[in-house]
């Protein structure tokens, strides 16, 4: 590969905020493309396609454009098979690229939510690692051990999504013991060993370490081993602070995990604290308008709303919707509901029932609009708007909400829910009820 496809190649990967990774995209999409317009075909011609290939689809994946970084990262492997099958028989490195390629694609189905699909890719990078030596070095700092263990890691989180916690606890002390230099990487490090490891021995990035003691962490906290998991947070946020800039993205999500960890354990003033300087990290690397900047926000109004301090969470849950213009889809409508409850829980519920609404119509430009959530929530609104007629006399709720039953009604006769449709019944009849009573007010007629 040339030196100046190299630096090219290199920078693509080191952009944070939207703006640049949508330039660094467009950049790798015009180098493809030129590569494949390109009257080459040569070996130098082809591999700097495949090495755009990969970073390209990292890039897709990190903006969650996942079926173009599947796309991308599948050309890619397809064109290093074509590589490995033409080339002379020293391929190592070539077969590293191509087992690193799958670590990617492992990360793309986790995203995706399978599981299954994650695991072939992590079992297929390390049975190609078991065919170069240990000590083959790429371009970049990628090695066999640290590949190995960023599949271990892969794996164990594919497991920890399946419910499989045990072997996934497996795998990420497995990845733990090899990123650390520890012999016997194919036995996991014994429980009593963890607060033992000695993190100077590290053969990988330190990077790597912190990102797998933050994994191993959740995977403690699923195991409700709070105390475990707040030991595994701490490691991580160190190593991240010894090596990165303090308001690196990595550390934003590390302090993340810690407050909600602090959510959970009941202690709110240090969960607020860790929050917010969580909010702020993002803030300061991505943007404002970024989506993990306003998830993190969105977190400081729930931590608000669960003590009940409900105008604060509000103003927060504001602060939100303002910064979101380019973060629509599931964190605007869990950003919607939460101003919904709000409202509701301090009795204002004219306006609950408006944010409600534009709930719904959120929903509605999703791709299952016909979800039973959805039923779910029409049915809801309805009994709040039964409340705001009985208090404020804005019958015209009414027509509305029998609208809404009958919406709910349909769609909950696609899941044929007992439950649900035992309540929209009681609920209908209410508003018949009630119906009757303002016919008969009105006409004097019984």
């Amino acid at each position: 590969m040339k030196q100046n496809d190299q630096d090219f190649l290199h920078d693509a990967s080191k952009c944070e905020s939207d703006t640049e990774v949508d330039i660094e995209i467009s950049s790798l999409e015009e180098f493809i493309q030129k590569s494949q317009s390109s009257a080459s075909t040569s070996f130098a011609c082809a591999h700097s396609k495949a090495a755009a290939l990969h970073k390209l689809g990292i890039l897709q994946w990190k903006c969650g454009r996942y079926f173009f970084s599947e796309h991308a990262l599948a050309d890619c492997l397809n064109l290093y098979q074509h590589l490995l099958d033409k080339c002379n028989p020293d391929h190592s490195l070539l077969v590293l690229e191509n087992s690193h390629v799958f670590v990617s694609m492992g990360r793309v189905y986790l995203s995706k939510g399978e599981g299954d699909a994650a695991m072939q890719c992590y079992r297929e990078c390390v049975r190609l690692l078991s065919f170069i030596p240990k000590s083959t070095c790429s371009l970049t700092t990628m090695t066999p051990v640290r590949l190995f263990a960023q599949a271990c890691v892969g794996a164990g989180r594919a497991l920890a999504s399946q419910g499989k916690l045990k072997a996934s606890l497996k795998r990420y002390k497995r990845a733990l013991k090899v990123q650390l230099g520890y012999p016997a990487a194919d036995s996991p490090v014994d429980r009593e060993e963890i607060s033992a490891l000695k993190v100077d021995k590290a053969t990988v990035p330190l990077n790597d370490v912190a990102e797998t003691f933050s994994h191993l962490g959740r995977l403690y906290e699923q195991r409700n081993d709070l105390h475990r998991a707040m030991e595994c947070f701490a490691e991580s946020l160190a190593i991240y602070r010894s090596v990165l800039d303090p308001y690196a993205v990595d550390i934003g999500y590390v302090l993340n995990n810690i407050g909600q960890l602090y959510l959970r354990l009941g202690r709110a003033a240090e969960a607020e604290d860790y929050l917010i300087r969580s909010h702020q990290v993002f803030s300061l690397s991505l943007g404002r308008n970024h989506r993990n900047t306003a998830d993190a926000l969105l977190s400081i109004g729930q931590l608000y709303a669960s003590q009940g301090q409900h105008k604060k969470a509000l103003t927060t849950y504001k602060r939100v919707l303002r910064a979101e213009p380019a973060v629509f889809g599931q964190l605007h409508a869990v950003t919607l509901h939460s101003i919904a409850c709000s409202y509701e829980a301090i009795f204002r519920l004219g306006k609950a029932l408006r944010y409600y609404q534009k709930l719904v119509s959120a929903l509605s430009i999703t791709p299952s609009p016909h979800h039973l959530n959805r039923a779910r929530l029409l049915h809801h609104m309805a009994e709040i708007a039964i409340q705001v007629v009985d208090s404020t006399g804005e019958h015209v709720l009414l027509d509305e909400s029998a609208d809404w039953l009958e919406e709910a009604a349909e769609i909950n006769g696609k899941f044929d829910s007992e439950l649900l449709y035992e309540s929209i019944k009681e609920t209908t009849k209410r508003i018949k009820r009630r119906r009757h009573k303002l016919f008969i007010h009105i006409t004097g007629c019984k």
